[in-house]
């Protein structure tokens, strides 16, 4: 099943124009720094981290820890611009290398990039194409094994193309999958995040200003590269199947990449304030990693190969049906984003037709208004009341001088225009939600957070959300609710921490079991 058909192709052909284009802006001067490690501060942290020294790196350091003498011929998977290879013989690990990659883009770049140096390059689909057996005595993966889906093919051709005594080394991201950070990651991201002025938080990725950090959207991973992490989560349980662990050194991540990612160009490092922010988040994310706290999500791994692999009997189609089975995920929202586009377009068309006959209404109503007018005018005049007196002088009952008409009846009289008094002067999106939250339970919290700021006209400087969850303090932020929030659980709402008068307003998530009233008392002392 995995390795075939059109959408298999597709995505491999979105692979690697993805990474075409990334190779040629990590080669391009004036490229903002967007990725967490391209900094100089931070891969000193990293060398220190892994070597004791930031000025030496993780080659240098398994040269001298797991390597008597160069070895014959090494190989880069997901070699990119080659930096690696280049290295890897500057610093005497290898006397020749290949490098293999999809991207051809990138590729082209590597040749260039390395000139007369023994390096050869060669364009290899690692999702499905075999490897020379024992050709190699070091196999090298510096980020690209955490793009593979069918890890279990990938990893067996890894290890029949190293020779027996062979090493895999993998300086590789083996967090949550798709970026999916788990809760209490988030959430320390999230409390570092707060201490950033407005001016840090444009995200180069995004293109725009974030308030707070989030988890990538799964959907737009899978339209822009659906390679990115993809199984890094369970990638290192596949590798142990054939290769025994021998050295590894934590290169961190866990709170440096999350915070760091798409704003580290906001930071000059050389100013005393920007680097040493950095070097506190890196300091508080050992401390962390050290207690056991938190995980590393970078490994620097050294691996020899098994004689034989250990896995079970079922191990090999047990992981190709996982690999399928995100294929078709893939396929899923992809399918669904097309629908979707399919929906808006549709939605586009009906709102343009919408809008021509809402601009054809208000013209209409025009006309009736100025006819209205004209009518009533007409209805004042001299030849209604001399019509109308006629009529009734004819019949004896008044005398005609009463209904002649004065200086005044030429003159046009205003028409009062009809009301009605169920219409709201409010927004057609506001008087949705308004309904929306009649007839619900419970919205969520950007139905229930643009009521209170379109329908309530609510507004504040400062706002404590307590039981809430850390989105609703980005809506918040998002519609103008408030410049600032704080974020607290409920049992904590009572704690006396915070001092009276802190706040201009604080919403509460209540749920069930919460007794209201008793928050109310320590709620209100809160308030200014």
């Amino acid at each position: 099943m995995n390795g075939g058909g059109p959408r298999d192709e597709y995505r491999k052909k979105k692979a690697e124009t993805w990474w075409s284009a990334e190779a040629e802006k990590r080669v391009r001067a004036g490229e903002p720094r967007v990725d967490w490690s391209s900094s100089a501060l931070v891969d000193g942290i990293i060398n220190r981290r892994v070597t004791g020294v930031e000025t030496r790196n993780w080659l240098g350091w398994l040269k001298e820890r797991h390597l008597e003498r160069p070895a014959d011929l090494g190989l880069s998977i997901g070699c990119g611009t080659g930096l690696l290879e280049r290295d890897a013989i500057s610093q005497g690990l290898c006397h020749e290398m290949v490098g293999i990659d999809i991207a051809e883009g990138a590729l082209d770049i590597a040749r260039r990039e390395a000139g007369d140096l023994p390096v050869k390059y060669e364009r290899v689909d690692l999702e499905c194409q075999a490897l020379p057996a024992g050709e190699y005595d070091m196999v090298f993966s510096a980020g690209a094994l955490h793009h593979i889906n069918n890890l279990y093919f990938c990893v067996e051709q890894l290890h029949s193309c190293l020779k027996d005594d062979g090493l895999l080394v993998l300086n590789e991201y083996a967090g949550p999958s798709r970026f999916q950070w788990d809760p209490l990651q988030l959430k320390l991201v999230f409390d570092i995040y707060g201490f950033l002025p407005w001016r840090y938080r444009f995200n180069h990725l995004a293109g725009e200003t974030i308030p707070y950090p989030r988890r990538p959207e799964i959907c737009s991973m899978v339209m822009n590269d659906p390679s990115e992490a993809v199984r890094s989560a369970g990638m290192l349980d596949v590798v142990e199947m054939f290769f025994e662990r021998i050295d590894r050194r934590e290169i961190g991540g866990t709170l440096l990449n999350p915070f760091l990612s798409g704003i580290l160009e906001n930071f000059n490092e050389e100013d005393d304030l920007d680097s040493s922010f950095i070097s506190t988040v890196a300091m508080l994310e050992e401390l962390l990693m050290k207690d056991g706290v938190i995980d590393s999500d970078f490994v620097v791994d050294v691996y020899r190969r098994r004689s034989s692999p250990v896995s079970g009997d079922d191990a090999k189609s047990d992981d190709l049906a996982r690999s399928d089975r995100i294929l078709q995920q893939e396929n899923a929202i992809v399918d669904g984003l097309d629908e979707l586009g399919e929906v808006r377009a549709a939605n586009d068309a009906l709102r343009s037709e919408v809008g021509e006959a809402r601009a054809q209404s208000a013209d209409a109503g025009s006309r009736v208004s100025l006819l209205q007018s004209e009518n009533a005018l007409l209805k004042t005049g001299v030849v209604f009341r001399g019509a109308r007196a006629l009529r009734r002088v004819d019949k004896g009952r008044v005398p005609v001088e009463k209904f002649l008409p004065g200086p005044e009846a030429t003159r046009a009289q205003s028409v009062p225009a009809r009301v009605d008094a169920s219409f709201g002067l409010l927004s057609a999106e506001t008087r949705a939600i308004r309904r929306y939250l009649e007839g619900a339970g419970k919205g969520n919290e950007i139905f229930w957070l643009r009521w209170l700021r379109e329908a309530a006209d609510l507004s504040a400087d400062r706002t404590l959300m307590a039981g809430l969850e850390p989105s609703c303090a980005e809506v918040a932020v998002r519609l103008g609710i408030c410049d600032s929030v704080d974020l607290i659980d409920l049992s904590l709402l009572s704690g006396g921490a915070r001092p009276a008068g802190s706040y201009d307003l604080i919403l509460l998530g209540l749920h069930p079991g919460i007794e209201g009233a008793a928050l109310a008392g320590p709620a209100c002392g809160l308030l200014e």
